[in-house]
This record gives structure tokens, C-alpha cells and sequence, in this order.
């Protein structure tokens, strides 16, 4: 998926993901979106930039990684 699919796919609904066996998830409420890995809180970011470049999984921004992520 590029980052422009992620973008408009989460317009529309909320993703599920898989990356090194572990399940996170990104979904968009009233403009601001909320990220994190399954059964752990969540993090607020206001834009769709501020999520990919500050959405850190195991140490790599979400847009470094999109590329190998199991959807």
C-alpha cells in the first residue's frame, strides 16, 4: 500500500495491521488520527504527516516501513 492509499483507505475505515508478528492499528475520529499497537494505548496525531512520520514502530517512522507491512 503507498501513502497515498493509506490516506484514503483511512478515510473511509479503520486499519488493521501486521508488521513482525505484532498487530497495530490506525484509525481516524473527527479529523485526528489514533494510532498504536493491539492492547496498548493508543497515540493522538493531528495530521496525516504528523502519523507518518511520528508513528514509531520498532524504532522506524510508519512511512520508512509501509512498504513492508502485512495488511
Amino acid at each position: 500500500m503507498s501513502l497515498e492509499d493509506l490516506k484514503r483507505f483511512l478515510e473511509i475505515d479503520d486499519l488493521e495491521f501486521v508488521y513482525n508478528d505484532k498487530l497495530y492499528y490506525i484509525c481516524l475520529i473527527n479529523n485526528t488520527y489514533f494510532a498504536g499497537e493491539a492492547n496498548r494505548d493508543d497515540t493522538e496525531y493531528k495530521t496525516f504527516d504528523d502519523l507518518i512520520n511520528n508513528f514509531i514502530i520498532e524504532e522506524n517512522p510508519l512511512k520508512d516501513i509501509i512498504k513492508d507491512i502485512y495488511w
